[in-house]
C-alpha cells in the first residue's frame, strides 16, 4: 500500500478518504433512522459515483506529481551524498573494532557476527542509496539485538549493545565534516552574516525541498544521524546532542493520521546503558505536545520517563504556541510585569505546553521564577514595558536559562535536544545554546555556528531552515553571546 500510495498519491488519497467516512454516523442530518442510513448509503454512493468518474483526471494528477517529484530529491540525499556520512562510517568502524579488544567472545553470536561484518565489511558505498541501505541495515540488526538482549539482560552481549546504542548518541562527533559542507554552500566574502548567508541560499534552486506525503515517519532510519554538538562547561562536562526525535510511526489512519507511535529501540538501548552506569540523561523534547501528530509522538517519549526513573528526564519546551511567537491576545503584552506572570503561568499549566520532569521537585516552579527576575535585570535593565522582538528575545534566553537549570539539578551526564527533526527549531535552539556556551570567540566557532543553524535542515530535506526560526536565533544571538 505504502507502494501504491507513494506512486498515486491523488488517486489513492481520495478513495481512501471515502473509505474512512464510510463508516462514520452523521447523525446531526436527521433525527430519523431509516433515513440517516439510507441518506447515508445516498450520500456515499454518489461521493463513490463522482470519484469514479473523475479518475482520469486523479491519474494526470498523479502523472503531473510524479514528473515534479523526479526533479526533487530524497530524504537525506545530500547527507548520504556529501563525505559526512563517509566520517560517520569510519568513526563506527573504529569504535567496533575496539569495542571487540573489550569483548572479544561476543563475536561467537551469530546475530552479533553478522552485524560486525556488516559493518566493517560493508560492501561498496558508492552511491547515495546504497549508502543509505547501509545505514538501515545497521538499524535492522542493532534494534533485532536491542530485543533479543532482554531475553539475557546481564550477558556480555547484552552490555555490547547497550554500549553500542549509547555510542550511537554520545560517540559520533560530526562537527568538521559538518562546518566543511557548509563552508561549501555558503559564500565565504559573507562571512557570519546570517541573513545575508540566508539570502545567498535562497537563490541556489536546487535547495529545493521534499515532495512528502503521509508516511510511518522514521527520522533515525532514513538518516537522521544524532551527534554530539559540544559540552557545558559543568562539572560534568554535559554533552549536548542534536538529534532527530527518538520515534518510530508505527499506524496511521487511511486519511494519513498519525495514531499511534513508539519509541525506537537503539534509544531504549541507549537508556539501559545509562541506568547500567549510573548515568543521567535529559531529554529536550521542542515538538507540539497537545495536538496533531507530534502530540503523539511527545506521549510515547514522556510516557519513558516511568520505565527509567531517575535514568531519564524529560522536558518540553513550547516553540509552537501564540505565546511563543506573542500574537494574538498575547501581541499587547508589553507590560513586562504581566509578561513574566503569563511566561510563568505558561510554563506550569496544566495539559499545557511545557513539561517538567518531577525529578525537579516542588521548588522547580520557584526556581523558574528567580529566572526570569535574573533576565529581567540582567539582559533588560529591568524595563517596565517591552516589545515584542524583546519579549521573543527573552523567551528564548530564557529557554536556554531553564534548560542549564535543570541540567545542573538533575546532574545530567547527557542532553538531547530534538523536534520532530531537529532542523528548524531544534537546529536554530543549539546554535544558540552554542553561541551562549563558547560566546563565539574565533572564525571556527563563528562557521561551527553557521553550520549547526544551517547544515541540518538541507542535509535532511534539501531545503532551508524556516525562515521564523533563524529569525529568532538572529535576534537573541547578539543577546546571549554578551553574557555568559
Amino acid at each position: 500500500m505504502n507502494s501504491i500510495t507513494q506512486h498515486l498519491p491523488f488517486t489513492v488519497s481520495v478513495f481512501k478518504y471515502l473509505s474512512d467516512k464510510k463508516n462514520k454516523k452523521y447523525s446531526h442530518l436527521t433525527t430519523d433512522p431509516l433515513v440517516k442510513r439510507w441518506g447515508r448509503q445516498a450520500l456515499f454512493t454518489l461521493a463513490q459515483s463522482v470519484a469514479l468518474v473523475a479518475i482520469p483526471l486523479l491519474l494526470i494528477g498523479d502523472v503531473i506529481h510524479y514528473f515534479v517529484r523526479s526533479t526533487h530529491v530524497s530524504d537525506f540525499h545530500r547527507l548520504f551524498s556529501s563525505p559526512l556520512f563517509d566520517d560517520y562510517v569510519n568513526q563506527m568502524k573504529q569504535w567496533v573494532e575496539a569495542s571487540l579488544l573489550r569483548h572479544s567472545s561476543i563475536k561467537q553470536d551469530a546475530k552479533v557476527a553478522d552485524l560486525v561484518n556488516w559493518i566493517t565489511e560493508p560492501q561498496v558505498l558508492f552511491t547515495p542509496k546504497r549508502k543509505q541501505a547501509f545505514h538501515q541495515g545497521v538499524l535492522d540488526r542493532v534494534r533485532f539485538l536491542v530485543r533479543e538482549k532482554n531475553q539475557l539482560p546481564e550477558s556480555e552481549k547484552a552490555k555490547w549493545i547497550e554500549e553500542f546504542c549509547a555510542w550511537l548518541y554520545t560517540g559520533v562527533h560530526l562537527n568538521h565534516a559538518l562546518s566543511a559542507f557548509t563552508l561549501e554552500i555558503t559564500d565565504p566574502s559573507l562571512a557570519f552574516d546570517l541573513a545575508k548567508q540566508y539570502a545567498h541560499l535562497q537563490k541556489q534552486k536546487h535547495f529545493n525541498g521534499l515532495l512528502e506525503i503521509p508516511r510511518l515517519y522514521d527520522p533515525h532510519y532514513l538518516g537522521d544521524i544524532p551527534s554530539v554538538l559540544f559540552t557545558l562547561p559543568n562539572p560534568l562536562q554535559t554533552q549536548m546532542i542534536r538529534s532527530p526525535n527518538v520515534t518510530q510511526d508505527t499506524q496511521r489512519t487511511l486519511t494519513g493520521d498519525l495514531t499511534h507511535a513508539v519509541v525506537v529501540e537503539e534509544f531504549r538501548g541507549f537508556l539501559d546503558d545509562c541506568r547500567r552506569k549510573g548515568k543521567v540523561h535529559i531529554y529536550c523534547n521542542l515538538m507540539e505536545r497537545q495536538y496533531g501528530s507530534e502530540q503523539i509522538r511527545s506521549s510515547a517519549i514522556e510516557q519513558l520517563e516511568q520505565e527509567y526513573p531517575g535514568t531519564f528526564h524529560v522536558i518540553t519546551l513550547d516553540k509552537n504556541s501564540y505565546f511563543y511567537s506573542q500574537i494574538q491576545e498575547h501581541l499587547s503584552l508589553s507590560d513586562t510585569a504581566e509578561f513574566k506572570k503569563t511566561f510563568l503561568d505558561h510554563l506550569f499549566a496544566p495539559e499545557g505546553a511545557f513539561t517538567w520532569s518531577k525529578n525537579l521537585g516542588d521548588a522547580w516552579k520557584q526556581t523558574c521564577q528567580a529566572i526570569l527576575d535574573q533576565l529581567h535585570h540582567e539582559h533588560f535593565h529591568n524595563q517596565a514595558t517591552l516589545s515584542q522582538t524583546e519579549r521573543h528575545n527573552f523567551i528564548e534566553i530564557a529557554y536556554l536559562y531553564l534548560l542549564e537549570a535543570a541540567i545542573e539539578q538533575l546532574q545530567a551526564h547527557s542532553c538531547n535536544v530534538s523536534c520532530r527533526s531537529c532542523i528548524d527549531r531544534g537546529a536554530a535552539f543549539l546554535a544558540e545554546h552554542y553561541g551562549k556556551t563558547t560566546q563565539l570567540k574565533s572564525p571556527q566557532q563563528h562557521n561551527q555556528c553557521l553550520a549547526f543553524a544551517l547544515a541540518p535542515a538541507i542535509l535532511a530535506q534539501n531545503r532551508l531552515i524556516q525562515k521564523e526560526r533563524l529569525d529568532r536565533f538572529i535576534s537573541v544571538l547578539p543577546l546571549v553571546c554578551g553574557a555568559s
